[in-house]
């Protein structure tokens, strides 16, 4: 335990900004491939990639206008709202050469809608990050990297 009024050895701030960090390159590398089947948590890649955006927002809500929270809670019940009402996949069942087999096929409307709000929601919640300093300093601030 510190004395009252000395600084404690234990820093939030800093892992704050690890844990912000470390999930922005899980996010950088799930966007290769959003589409994909993740066996690990036995579910496409883009339920990873909104809960990835979720956990971010999640770590700058403290910091957040009212209006900001509004918009991100607008954005983050849209996308839930697609991913349970608009599935991406679907089943057709084929037939070949008397054997009955199911295709899985990509709805292409519903994946595009969902993509496109993802990257909004990535976005506005990068902003959000940025605009209230809980990533890395910019090069020209503070007198460059030196």
């Amino acid at each position: 335990m510190s004395e009252e009024g000395e600084k404690s050895a234990f820093n939030e701030g800093a892992l704050q900004m690890q844990r912000i960090d470390e999930l922005q390159r899980r996010l950088n590398l799930l966007n290769i491939d959003p589409i994909g089947f993740n066996i690990h948590t036995g579910q496409h890649n883009f339920h990873t990639i909104f809960r990835t955006i979720n956990s971010l927002y999640s770590e700058a809500s403290s910091k957040l206008s009212n209006d900001e929270i509004q918009e991100g809670d607008k954005i983050r019940k849209i996308i839930s709202g697609l991913i349970k009402y608009k599935p991406i996949f679907y089943f057709t069942v084929c037939d070949t050469m008397g054997e009955q087999r199911k295709i899985q096929e990509i709805n292409n409307d519903n994946w595009i809608l969902l993509q496109e709000m993802l990257f909004a929601y990535e976005i506005t919640v990068r902003h959000y990050l940025e605009e209230h300093d809980l990533t890395s300093p910019r090069q020209e601030e503070e007198g460059g990297w030196d």
